[in-house]
């Protein structure tokens, strides 16, 4: 994470020009929400679960691998310890705010579809060219690539062996199909 302003060092423009080459239908929107919050969920457990385990307690080890917990109340633990800060934590209720919707609400019309994402505008986004897009299904997933990479630097801090990490070594040229 750079320490200038806290921003996570993603290329926001290169992901945005790869995710929005074609016109998304509600399926593909509805796909990349899911699966995008299904990772960021994966993320969230495991983060749970690391600090449960250093806390050495049955009952928040059952607590924390009950399915039936809702991600909500595992964010609201992960901020009351003090484990995400209120950014963090605010992103990522707007994000599975989203997630439910489009979970309990299939198929959304077209005009709800675009309120759901209008919830991203109270997302605390520190990149400038993020802020400026259209809030839609690809900036979901930018935003969403952002608390990842936050969740993943809390979990190697809280624990590095909790984490793999690979590096570059080199250029990768084209790929051949």
């Amino acid at each position: 994470m750079n320490e200038k302003k806290n921003e996570i060092g993603l290329d926001y423009e290169g992901m945005y020009e790869q995710l929005s080459k074609e016109k998304r239908n509600y399926k593909e929107q509805l796909n990349s929400v899911i699966l995008s919050c299904v990772t960021l969920e994966f993320s969230i457990n495991e983060l749970v679960e690391i600090r449960v385990k250093k806390l050495q307690s049955l009952n928040l080890e059952g607590w924390a691998k009950n399915i039936n917990v809702p991600i909500n109340n595992k964010l609201k633990a992960l901020r009351f310890a003090d484990l995400i800060g209120e950014d963090l934590y605010k992103n990522l209720m707007i994000l599975f705010k989203i997630r439910n919707k489009f979970a309990h609400k299939i198929p959304l019309p077209i005009k709800t579809l675009e309120t759901e994402f209008e919830l991203l505008k109270d997302a605390n986004i520190t990149n400038d060219f993020v802020k400026k897009l259209p809030n839609d299904s690809v900036k979901f997933q930018l935003i969403v690539s952002q608390c990842f990479v936050e969740l993943f630097y809390i979990s190697k801090k809280l624990d590095p062996s909790s984490v793999l990490e690979l590096e570059l070594v080199g250029d990768i040229g084209p790929i051949e199909e």
